[in-house]
């Protein structure tokens, strides 16, 4: 599998990011409003407003995700719903053909990102040795999944990198 779980000091302008907000964020936080027009904050921030835990947004040159944290009766509970959301942004990642993606927690929770990115890359995995046509065994356009900043540690992206492969 190519994929590669990677650190990043900072985002790249005009690339695809993802924002994992605080449980029950009604606005957004000014981390997360990194290069956002006024009408596509208010957009989110409508989205915020209506209790959506995903919200895309389509920049046509790049994407912003925002995962919203979701409250559940255990920390297992809130971090399989993680990984859940990331299978949602896999479906995503692959509909645009995108080839990497930021991720930055802004939330409460410092596993956060590393959930999320565990669930992305499970989802992102295919069983190559079984497709029979030309067009399933075309690559995945993903390769690169960086947790920017706090996010998690090189240490800490480095054994998750080692423990899903």
């Amino acid at each position: 599998m190519s994929l590669t779980l990677a650190h990043a000091a900072t985002a790249p302008a005009q690339s695809t990011q993802v924002f994992i907000l605080p449980l029950g964020t009604p606005t957004l936080p000014n981390a997360a409003t990194t290069d956002l027009p006024e009408a596509a904050r208010a957009y989110v921030e409508t989205a915020l407003a209506d209790k959506q835990t995903f919200v895309a947004l389509n920049h046509f040159s790049h994407q912003h995700y925002y995962v919203v944290l979701e409250a559940k009766r255990t920390d297992d509970l809130q971090f399989e719903a993680l990984r859940k959301a990331g299978h949602q942004l896999q479906a995503a990642l692959k509909k645009e053909k995108t080839a990497e993606v930021f991720i930055h927690n802004i939330s409460e929770n410092p596993d956060a990102a590393l959930t999320l990115a565990e669930g992305l890359f499970l989802s992102a995995y295919e069983f190559e040795g079984y497709k029979t046509d030309e067009k399933s065994r075309a690559a995945a356009s993903l390769t690169t999944i960086a947790l920017v900043g706090e996010a998690a540690t090189a240490a800490q992206v480095a054994e998750l990198q080692h423990v899903l492969e």
